[in-house]
């Protein structure tokens, strides 16, 4: 004999109870993980930056995490803002004749790393420790370029004049022409290179300084 159930028996409405509880159970596990999901790729769709999980293959409109990376690194080249000004000066020795009422030796000055249009100053010590500008001695308003970077020839002439430059090792540095913030230095030696050229038969050299090759 089959038995059969009135739908509202006590039997059948517990039965239907449990069952809509195991459902409700069942759709708060699934929003659960789908929130956990947003919340690890940080997708908040709040108006800022999307970031994607480095797992992620593809970002929007099919663009790879490396590319949306490569694109936030050119956007920080762009605005140069990194904090790497560079200075370089070659030949980072130079002959230094004290004495000399002017100089033909030559020193090329480059750097790298400025906001674009950035007007520097680049200064070098004299003998009394005042800061001498040889982007002016050079007739040169030193600014960087589009791209950051600038170059100009510094030709030492009366630099090299009793009371004026001295021999030694010299830090040339780079700094910002309206707030004067020291942004980049370079080393410079300035020797008497050809100090012991003419010296009398049995005369005594002289002493060549630690920072000089001769």
């Amino acid at each position: 004999m089959t038995r059969t159930h009135s739908l509202l028996s006590p039997r059948f409405a517990l039965v239907t109870l449990a069952a809509a509880a195991l459902v409700g159970l069942a759709l708060a596990a699934a929003l659960a993980t789908n929130e956990g999901a947003r919340a690890d790729s940080h997708v908040t769709g709040g108006g800022g930056p999307r970031v994607y999980p480095l797992d992620a293959s593809l970002g929007p409109g099919g663009r790879g995490v490396g590319a949306a990376l490569a694109t936030n690194e050119g956007a920080r080249a762009d605005s140069h803002v990194t904090g790497g000004e560079t200075l370089v000066v070659t030949p980072s020795e130079a002959d230094f004749e004290p004495g000399n009422r002017s100089s033909s030796t030559s020193v090329w000055v480059y750097g790298s790393g400025f906001n674009p249009g950035q007007s520097v100053l680049v200064l070098i010590a004299d003998q009394r420790g005042v800061a001498t500008d040889i982007g002016a001695l050079s007739g040169v308003d030193v600014a960087a370029n589009d791209d950051g970077a600038f170059g100009f020839k510094w030709t030492f002439g009366r630099f090299t004049r009793a009371g004026v430059g001295g021999e030694g090792m010299q830090s040339v540095r780079v700094v910002d022409a309206g707030s004067f913030d020291e942004l980049a230095t370079a080393p410079l030696a300035l020797c008497n290179l050809t100090r012991n050229d003419d010296l009398a038969e049995g005369a005594e050299a002289a002493a060549v300084p630690s920072h000089c090759s001769s």
